[in-house]
């Protein structure tokens, strides 16, 4: 049988009803080549009832006996694709109807293309827009090599809102495994900064993200501190000194806004560490220095504005 031309992986966990919403968008595509992959992991909600209330040939089940994590599944999911390119759906969230047809369209508009990004938008639980993340590169068209890694880098493109062909995604995600939590965006940063490929961007292609409390972006720190050292690890595979400039810079960036975290905590010796880490990384940074002074001989002033920056009640901060 003739694999299909795309296939849609969605590694699942205990939220049954989201995952039926995610399949349906996925199978209700304009574009009909595809298969949709669940790989679903045990958890303390069974999806099991909310997968087989489906019935469509298209879509391929896998139920895990033990648990896989997050991390392990998406593994298992990209392994089972069969299809020349992939999207990677989450159980959470949805795609507009023509989004595979869209990044398709843009694929075959080029040459050597392998890699579409599309819009993608924030939706509260109950359906209501957030927000909207755009590259800022104009237009649609082709992303070139500075503009695509300085759009990963601000985190304005998502692994989830493009499609990608199935042997440069596994590639890069071989390169991975070290990054847990942030894998995603390690597979970004390595295919905007190792092991370029040509990417096109496609806004018509809408990824819908729902916004909760129980995704893993809700442990700023540790994401945060997750991100910094995926960022680190790929600098060191660079070759090119100004793609490693600009993420010795981000690093350095990144570091100030966990000092500020731990400031606006009252954290203070975590948040000099922190801008210690940033001087390390890029001394001459606008303000670092100033942070560095600020966290020393004037720490109210550090907490106050740091709790206001992260929008806290500076009465509620701590002494």
């Amino acid at each position: 049988m003739k694999p299909p031309l795309v296939s849609i992986l969605i590694p699942s966990y205990s939220r049954p009803g989201m995952l039926r919403r995610a399949i349906r968008s996925a199978l209700s595509q304009t574009f009909q080549d595809l298969e949709v992959v669940v790989a679903d992991d045990p958890g303390p909600e069974s999806c099991r009832a909310a997968i087989e209330s489906i019935s469509d040939s298209r879509l391929r089940v896998h139920f895990h006996s033990t648990r896989m994590g997050c991390w392990g599944n998406v593994d298992y999911a990209i392994r089972q694709a069969r299809g020349d390119f992939v999207s990677i759906l989450g159980d959470d969230d949805s795609l507009s109807p023509e989004f595979i047809e869209r990044h398709l369209a843009s694929l075959q508009r080029g040459v050597g293309f392998s890699a579409s990004f599309g819009m993608m938008h924030e939706l509260s639980e109950s359906g209501q827009f957030i927000r909207h993340f755009d590259p800022g590169v104009g237009g649609d068209g082709p992303m070139g090599g500075e503009d695509f890694l300085r759009a990963v880098l601000r985190q304005k493109v998502f692994l989830g809102s493009a499609l990608l062909g199935r042997k440069d995604l596994i590639t890069a995600w071989e390169e991975t495994r070290e990054d847990d939590i942030v894998a995603d965006q390690g597979v970004l940063l390595r295919l905007a900064a190792v092991r370029p490929v040509r990417t096109v961007w496609t806004p018509e292609a809408v990824y819908f993200k729902t916004v909760h409390s129980t995704q893993l972006s809700s442990n700023f720190v540790r994401v945060s501190q997750a991100y910094l050292e995926t960022l680190l690890r790929v600098r060191g595979l660079i070759g090119g000194r100004k793609h490693r400039k600009r993420l010795t810079v981000e690093a350095a960036h990144l570091c100030i806004v966990l000092a500020r975290h731990h400031a606006a905590m009252g954290q203070l010796s975590n948040a000099r560490r922190r801008i210690r880490d940033a001087l390390w990384h890029a001394p001459l940074m606008p303000g670092t220095w100033s942070q560095l002074l600020q966290s020393v001989f004037w720490p109210g002033r550090l907490t106050r504005t740091s709790r206001l920056q992260r929008g806290l009640d500076v009465r509620d901060a701590p002494n």
